[in-house]
């Protein structure tokens, strides 16, 4: 949910919840994800170029 609103442009909400999550006992080993969403905004892949003609 976290990852979903940091590149939909919400950062300060997904800063909330990866600290919320952060906080959790880290019984499924999430932690690392919750502070590597701190540490910076996830941003969607770039496709690369995409030609008309096809491959």
């Amino acid at each position: 949910m976290a990852n979903r609103l940091d590149l939909m442009g919400q950062r300060d909400e997904a800063v909330a919840l990866y600290k919320s999550l952060a906080t959790l006992p880290d019984d499924w080993d999430l932690r690392q994800f919750a502070k590597a969403g701190l540490a910076r905004r996830r941003e969607a892949p770039h496709p690369g170029h995409i030609s008309p003609f096809g491959s």
